[in-house]
């Protein structure tokens, strides 16, 4: 019995600790900094930046990355951020948000990502997404990367 029950436990084990699979290893946006990403249907493009941080508890300086851009709706521009968390989800909130992340009011799209290095696939969650910010219709929302030249 041990000689059987072993052997299955180290296999349930190595399913629940590879199964995971955080964005960190995924080719998200925040890799390609010097980027713009781009969607022709709603009319959505972010840029991929780098800046000059502090550390929370060292406040040494470092960089960082961050997405920032622009969404037209019915003629009106609106700056925008995108943020993705560990488990794929994606946020695309207004700028004036203070603490952008968890639910906050100024979410205006959430859903799904998939990504690639060349692509962005967002899979829209109606149920978190607020209404007026893009066609009902729209179930996903694809993002191309683009080089931006200096």
């Amino acid at each position: 019995m041990k000689k059987v029950l072993f052997p299955l436990i180290m296999l349930i084990i190595s399913v629940f600790t590879t199964s995971c699979n955080p964005t960190y290893y995924k080719p998200t946006p925040y890799k390609f900094p010097g980027t713009k990403w781009v969607s022709a249907d709603p009319d959505i493009y972010f840029i991929v930046e780098e800046y000059e941080a502090r550390g929370a508890t060292d406040y040494k300086p470092y960089i960082a990355t961050r997405i920032r851009g622009e969404i037209t709706v019915d003629g009106s521009s609106y700056d925008i951020t995108l943020n993705t968390s560990h488990t794929g989800t994606v946020l695309i909130a207004l700028t004036n948000t203070p603490t952008l992340g968890h639910y906050e009011a100024d979410d205006i799209i959430r859903g799904t990502g998939y990504f690639s290095e060349n692509e962005m696939r967002i899979a829209i969650n109606r149920k978190f997404t607020k209404e007026g910010w893009i066609d009902p219709s729209i179930k996903q929302i694809i993002f191309i990367r683009e080089d931006i030249e200096e």
